[in-house]
């Protein structure tokens, strides 16, 4: 097991050599990543940035599309947990000597928001094909393509116009997986597989904070900030461990209850959502993972699990 010792972050806001390193101010964020097709995001806090007119650092980072890398965790386990680019810059003052700047960034924002697709497909074009298809035509790379082969082809030719992302909402509805954009990658991936790699297990030992909680948008778990926890992996937890969900008192809250995700027989989970957070001067040094039982995944895709999670913490 790695050691979980000494804290260790970097943030570049820039490209290449005109890329600035803030690593060494103090600075608080919140990333948030799914397995569904919201992209990945960012909430920076800034602190005292130089504020000298006509030339200050926060002029110079205040533009949208300017591209951010945040990596984080300790001095045995570190890493990227954030790439994408700036959507909004605002700067304000907590008290009479503190500054701030706020970033907001986005994995893939225009991709999601702007690119269109314009490609017809020949008959007997697959799956994987179409998919391929509609990301070149859209400028996306193709990351992690997880899907089953089940040897479908288009009986016909097809055309696909408009923006790429209603294109693979329905392509990926009508097979059972789901899509998102990470460190400016799609991935594809079906709701009954994970990621390939180490299954890591979550314990104490390994920096797992309090108790896993059911909770109705899966296993609610806090660990130590790992930035090797991403979605759409597999992870293993100990059943005893985990508090069983409440149901609420009153009749109305029990009536609108229509599912509970199960624990799962064997303790394997698949991480839905994850949020690293932290702060550079503070306590805060976490993430937050919601998880569920992978195989099972597809009976619930209408039941709000793939809404933001609420960690019980």
């Amino acid at each position: 097991m790695t050691q979980q010792y000494l804290r260790k972050a970097s943030l570049l806001i820039g490209t290449g050599s005109e890329a600035l390193d803030l690593s060494e101010m103090q600075f608080v964020f919140q990333t948030e990543a799914r397995t569904i097709h919201t992209p990945c995001s960012v909430q920076l806090r800034i602190y005292n940035l130089s504020s000298r007119k006509g030339n200050s650092t926060a002029q110079k980072i205040a533009k949208e599309g300017v591209d951010i890398q945040l990596s984080a965790g300790y001095e045995g386990n570190f890493g990227p947990i954030f790439q994408g680019q700036i959507v909004q810059v605002r700067l304000g003052r907590e008290n009479a000597t503190d500054t701030y700047v706020d970033i907001t960034g986005v994995d893939g924002d225009a991709y999601y928001n702007f690119n269109v697709t314009n490609v017809s497909v020949a008959a007997g074009t697959t799956v994987i094909g179409r998919i391929g298809a509609i990301a070149k035509a859209a400028g996306m790379k193709l990351g992690t393509i997880k899907i089953p082969n089940d040897g479908s082809k288009l009986h016909r030719g097809r055309t696909y116009f408009g923006l790429a992302r209603d294109h693979l909402d329905g392509l990926c509805g009508t097979i059972g997986a789901d899509w998102n954009i990470h460190n400016g990658e799609l991935e594809v991936i079906s709701r009954s597989a994970y990621k390939d790699g180490d299954i890591p297990t979550l314990t104490a030992a390994t920096g797992m904070i309090g108790v896993p909680e059911q909770t109705l948008e899966g296993i609610a778990i806090r660990v130590l900030l790992n930035p090797n926890l991403e979605q759409n992996m597999a992870v293993r937890i100990d059943n005893a461990s985990i508090q069983q969900f409440q149901y609420p008192f009153d009749y109305k809250g029990v009536a609108g209850i229509g599912f509970i995700p199960p624990v799962s027989n064997d303790g394997l989970y698949k991480v839905l959502y994850v949020s690293h957070n932290g702060d550079t001067r503070g306590q805060n040094w976490y993430t937050d993972l919601v998880c569920y039982e992978g195989p099972k995944i597809t009976n619930v895709e209408t039941q709000g699990i793939y809404q933001v999670p609420k960690i019980p913490y």
